[in-house]
């Protein structure tokens, strides 16, 4: 299973059922900028995983509410690390 869900606000959350957890039977999410990962925000810097379906919900509803301005970071945290080195 694999669901996108957009907000009006530019962000959004995919939501998959293989990822960190899915051998509990619990569920991974990821927030969206624009449709691209998002490591930028006040609910993570990474993925969530071990999510059950009613945290995803309250998750949801946080991305739903972010302001647009926020500044989001589209590449993998420690990638950026990298380059701040250079």
């Amino acid at each position: 299973m694999h669901i996108v869900k957009n907000f009006e606000n530019g962000y959004g959350i995919s939501v998959i059922d293989n990822g960190i957890g899915s051998q509990a039977g619990l569920l991974e999410l990821a927030v969206l900028h624009y449709g691209r990962l998002c490591f930028r925000t006040p609910i993570t810097s990474n993925v969530h995983g071990w999510l059950t379906q009613k945290e995803v919900d309250i998750l949801s509803k946080r991305v739903e509410a972010l302001p647009k301005d926020l500044n989001c970071n589209h590449g993998f945290p420690e990638w950026n690390k990298e380059k701040e080195k250079e």
